[in-house]
C-alpha cells in the first residue's frame, strides 16, 4: 500500500502492529514488509503512540497474548487514537457480531476485521 502525495515523492503509511513478535501474522508483518511498521507489545501501546507521527493503522490478531481486540479498541479510544484499527482473523463464524461489539463498546475507533491475505496480497 503506497500512497502518491507528490508525483516524485512515494510515501510508505505508518503501521502500527501489536502483538508478540513470532506469532502468526503479527511475524509476517515483522519480517515480510519492509519501512513504515513499527511492532509494539499490548503494554507498550501509550508509548507507542507518542511518537510525533502516529500511526495511520493500527494491527493486532483478534486474540492476542494477555489481550484481544476489543481490550485493544478500548484502549485506542482511550488515547484519543483517530487513525484506523484492524483486527486480523480468518474464517470466523459471524464476524458481523464482533463488529459490532466492538463498534459499541469503542465507538470512536475506526474499526474492522480483516484477513492476514487482504493485508499482504490486497
Amino acid at each position: 500500500m503506497i500512497q502518491i502525495v507528490h508525483p516524485l515523492r512515494l510515501v510508505r503509511p505508518s503501521v502500527l502492529v501489536v502483538g508478540r513478535r513470532g506469532r502468526g501474522f503479527v511475524e509476517a508483518a515483522d519480517g515480510g514488509l519492509s519501512g513504515g511498521i513499527t511492532l509494539c507489545a499490548f503494554g507498550a501501546l501509550a508509548q507507542a503512540l507518542r511518537r510525533d507521527a502516529p500511526p495511520e493503522i493500527v494491527l493486532s490478531p483478534l486474540f492476542g497474548e494477555g489481550f484481544d481486540a476489543l481490550d485493544l479498541a478500548l484502549r485506542l479510544q482511550e488515547l484519543d487514537y483517530d487513525g484506523r484499527y484492524r483486527a486480523v482473523a480468518e474464517r470466523l463464524p459471524d464476524p458481523g457480531l464482533i463488529r459490532r461489539e466492538i463498534r459499541s463498546a469503542a465507538p470512536r475507533v475506526d474499526f474492522d476485521l480483516t484477513t492476514a491475505a487482504d493485508l499482504f496480497l490486497g
